[in-house]
């Protein structure tokens, strides 16, 4: 009988680790095929950080802070930010609120501090994973086009799934084209 408990109690045990990695990939996929698409474009960023890995450190505009609806927000505390879409096609925050109160997309965003009736989030969306040889050009190529110094002139943004409070970073464009396609037709010096 104990070698029953004991194996019940194994199974259950692996079980459970089976199911955190999977229920975790299932929800990625989810938002990936039913998520609504925003693109947003994105700010110079710090250049590789060796603690990090292979993968492209990105920065996105109009994803940091916020005019707040509601003042009661306190650093550490999770908010819904609401996304909204300016005259060029690019997605930005509206508005903050406590819980989902609206209809339209919003995420889930953890606040660092308010300051002037303002909420700054921590960054939502920070990296773009890439197989390991193409991380380090690509790296170089979002850098070249996302720190040009007139903002008009930057093409370098990111195409973003979100659904229910949830996003994931879908594709990568520099120059109006996805980042594998142009690595392919822009090779390294």
């Amino acid at each position: 009988m104990q070698k029953i408990i004991i194996w019940s109690a194994f199974g259950l045990m692996a079980a459970a680790q089976l199911f955190v990695p999977a229920s975790m990939i299932a929800g990625h996929e989810i938002v990936l095929q039913n998520g609504t698409l925003y693109r947003f474009k994105t700010a110079p960023v710090d250049p590789y950080d060796a603690f990090r890995g292979r993968f492209v450190s990105v920065r996105l505009e109009g994803l940091r802070e916020v005019e707040a609806k509601d003042t009661a927000f306190e650093p550490g505390e999770k908010a819904c930010a609401y996304i909204g879409v300016d005259e060029a096609g690019f997605g930005y925050i509206t508005h903050a609120t406590k819980r989902p109160e609206e209809p339209g997309d919003y995420l889930y965003v953890e606040i660092i501090h308010t300051y002037e009736g303002k909420l700054v989030f921590k960054d939502v969306i920070d990296r773009y994973y890439m197989p390991e040889d193409l991380a380090p050009e690509a790296e170089r190529a979002y850098r070249e086009h996302s720190r040009n110094g007139d903002v008009e002139r930057r093409d370098a943004f990111v195409t973003v799934r979100v659904r229910s409070g949830k996003a994931v970073l879908e594709d990568l464009y520099v120059a109006g084209k996805p980042i594998r396609e142009f690595l392919n037709t822009h090779p390294p010096n």
